[in-house]
């Protein structure tokens, strides 16, 4: 009787699990919900750029998330809902995810075909054109301090700052 009893429930649980559950109708289509997931990534990677700061998920995130279910015409808790769903069904959600890495691999070629072509002699002319207006900096700055102690000096009211002013010194 023991044996029967337990594979009587063996066999209920067996057909329950087996259940083919439909998507619900307040729940958002796979479809949508890949593309809806697939922005909200992007999101969470522009994020990622932003310098942390306090608050910094309220003040640049939120505005952002909410552009995105605006875009999808969806509302939070309907996301709420549905992402609930997909995640106690993992096929679907593993399904789901296949599409999104997809899509995003397909904006991520096509933002790098049109990324210009890095020259390296290129390069290197701008990083020796931007060190030789760096050092042209310095020197008006220079010329302009040694300019305005002459004429301090003339009026004989130099403060004591510009006296030992150094420009680029180390601290000691």
């Amino acid at each position: 009787m023991r044996f029967y009893l337990i594979l009587f429930f063996c066999v209920s649980v067996f057909f329950i699990s087996c259940k083919d559950k439909k998507i619900p109708d307040d729940v958002v289509p796979i479809h949508e919900m890949a593309a809806l997931l697939t922005d909200i990534h992007i999101v969470d990677g522009s994020l990622y750029e932003v310098p942390q700061q306090m608050d910094t998920l309220t003040k640049h995130g939120l505005g952002m998330y909410m552009a995105v279910f605006k875009m999808h015409h969806i509302d939070t808790a309907t996301f709420k809902r549905s992402i609930t769903f997909y995640s106690s069904q993992p096929i679907l959600l593993d399904q789901m995810y296949v599409g999104i890495e997809q899509r995003i691999q397909r904006k991520i070629d096509s933002l790098q075909k049109h990324k210009p072509k890095e020259d390296p002699k290129a390069l290197l002319k701008l990083k020796l054109q931007h060190k030789a207006d760096s050092l042209k900096a310095v020197k008006d700055r220079l010329r302009l301090d040694s300019i305005q102690k002459t004429t301090l000096k003339k009026s004989r009211k130099l403060p004591k700052a510009l006296k030992f002013k150094r420009v680029n010194a180390l601290p000691q």
